[in-house]
């Protein structure tokens, strides 16, 4: 048996695509019970407080901070304060929310961020793009198409691999969100080419997937066989579940996925979809949507919990608008719309591609001959938190749930002033 060497040279950019090849529900996170709400917080007293502390950084704190709680599930719509309370739970030791996130978010979905050409408005949703240069993926669809040549590219791979990439953020200003889908997405791309080693169940990166395949491909003794393309992968709303009744909206269910898109450059210099995915990358793409929340539990990759609760925050703020939330309640947060200083959080215009080369065997070795088995692997990505259809995922609540929770949160409000408290369900 002749074997073949084998060199992985994953070149890792990023750019943001739309949810063509969505993936089937089997490749969604486990259904989990979350915990009850525990906390309310009053939108009317919040942005009360907020106005009355001025300047004053230490006084206004706690309310950016939205009273500590870490995880948003829904509000409650209070006619007789004419106000909106928002509710969610405190997990011991879990990052408590910010307000900045919430208000781009709504700022987002009332259209405010939308630009204006003549008479036509253009909308896009929250989001961000890593897109490398056309020259560059030309470079590697070259490269793409050696035979038996790679080898002798691989240590001038990252030349023209890490060459900067231009970072789009769209939909929303400079701020702590895009910070946070921008540094998910680049993150990323070293999840992709096994840079993040991480144990769970059914879970391998893009590039140990494609070496085991070079693997039984060389050692069944096949012929020159490759394993490459571009391949788009992006974070995107998953499953979105919502219970409402007149005055209660519940968010069941907010699954993040990572979406994965076969792709190629024209020649007329335009990435556009391949007819059929790389399978290799479904399968990782699949196994690390299963594995989000637990990816996202550890302490080191705890932006994908922050990523999360961009999410739930989009989905909330788009809800409140669709469904006229605040003409219902007699109350719009004016001052927060149109007022509120959302902290800058300055990013930059370009980002660094991400290079990685494997080769196997690690060491030259007569044994193995001189034929290869060549992967190439370059991937872009990025986040998109488009909720325009969350309405289709709105079901009325026939139990008497929700009347009764928000009669609760309400009961335990002392004064129709109060700024926050603690709810017992």
């Amino acid at each position: 048996m002749t074997w073949r060497a084998v060199c992985i040279c994953a070149c890792l950019a990023a750019g943001l695509g739309a949810p063509v090849n969505a993936q089937d529900t089997t490749c969604e996170p486990p259904e989990i019970k979350r915990p009850e709400i525990d906390r309310a917080v009053s939108l009317k007293g919040l942005e009360r407080e907020l106005v009355e502390c001025g300047g004053d950084a230490a006084c206004t704190a706690p309310g950016r901070s939205l009273y500590d709680l870490t995880s948003i599930d829904g509000f409650v719509v209070d006619t007789r304060a004419q106000d909106i309370i928002l509710v969610g739970h405190r997990a011991e030791g879990g990052r408590p929310l910010d307000l900045d996130d919430f208000v781009v978010m709504l700022r987002n979905a009332l259209n405010l961020y939308a630009r204006r050409e003549g008479n036509t408005i253009w909308y896009t949703a929250p989001g961000v793009s890593i897109d490398p240069r056309p020259e560059t993926i030309a470079r590697l669809q070259e490269l793409d198409q050696l035979t038996g040549g790679l080898e002798d590219y691989a240590d001038e791979w990252p030349e023209f691999c890490e060459v900067p990439q231009d970072v789009r953020i769209l939909g929303v200003p400079e701020s702590r969100a895009a910070a946070i889908m921008l540094e998910a997405d680049y993150k990323m791309k070293r999840f992709v080419n096994g840079q993040v080693a991480i144990a769970l169940p059914g879970y391998a990166s893009l590039s140990d997937l494609s070496l085991e395949a070079a693997r039984n491909a060389a050692q069944s003794d096949e012929a020159e066989h490759a394993i490459g393309g571009l391949t788009r992968f992006w974070f995107s709303a998953g499953t979105h579940s919502v219970t409402a009744d007149d005055d209660v909206i519940m968010l069941e269910t907010a699954n993040v996925v990572l979406l994965d898109e076969a792709e190629f450059l024209t020649r007329e210099g335009e990435v556009v979809a391949a007819a059929e995915p790389n399978d290799l990358a479904r399968e990782f793409s699949c196994a690390f949507s299963r594995n989000y929340r637990a990816i996202a539990a550890e302490p080191e990759h705890a932006v994908y919990a922050d990523l999360q609760e961009i999410f739930r925050w989009a989905a909330l703020a788009r809800l409140m608008v669709d469904r006229d939330a605040f003409g219902a309640a007699g109350f719009r947060p004016r001052w927060l719309i149109e007022d509120y200083s959302v902290t800058p959080q300055s990013l930059p215009a370009t980002l660094d591609g991400i290079s990685e080369i494997r080769r196997w065997p690690e060491k030259d070795d007569p044994e193995y001959g001189q034929s290869r088995v060549r992967l190439v692997l370059p991937s872009c990505g990025g986040v998109a938190v488009d909720h325009s259809g969350l309405h289709a995922s709105v079901l009325p609540d026939l139990s008497g749930r929700l009347a009764h929770m928000g009669q609760i949160v309400t009961f335990y409000r002392d004064t129709l002033t109060q700024v926050f408290w603690d709810v017992f369900l």
